[in-house]
């Protein structure tokens, strides 16, 4: 770790630590929910993309890197976060649907 570590930030409604470790660095919420920023959440979306085969989990659409719509599973304002397991790859159709309830 560079920096000494762990620094305490307030921002919104939770308390963050931001981590660094190396050239990675990331808001580690006190659940543990993490979330990137910059170019690290681009990488993660990238490894989505590829995990998911560069395709819609819904529709199966093949899709470039460019047009793929990141979808966090369980909303980042109800505990969600940026981990793996929590993003999936969508096509924009697909996404607009899932989210019709913020119209």
């Amino acid at each position: 770790m560079r920096g000494g570590g762990h620094k305490d930030v307030e921002q919104t409604n939770y308390r963050y630590q931001v981590a660094v470790y190396g050239d990675r660095r990331s808001y580690i919420r006190r659940d543990g929910a993490e979330f990137l920023f910059g170019s690290d959440k681009k990488k993660r979306y990238r490894d989505v993309w590829e995990r998911d085969g560069r395709r819609c989990v819904d529709c199966g659409l093949l899709l470039p890197f460019e047009a793929m719509h990141p979808h966090h599973r369980l909303e980042r304002s109800k505990g969600g976060d940026d981990s793996l397991a929590n993003l999936e790859t969508l096509c924009s159709a697909d996404h607009r649907q899932k989210h019709r309830h913020w119209r």
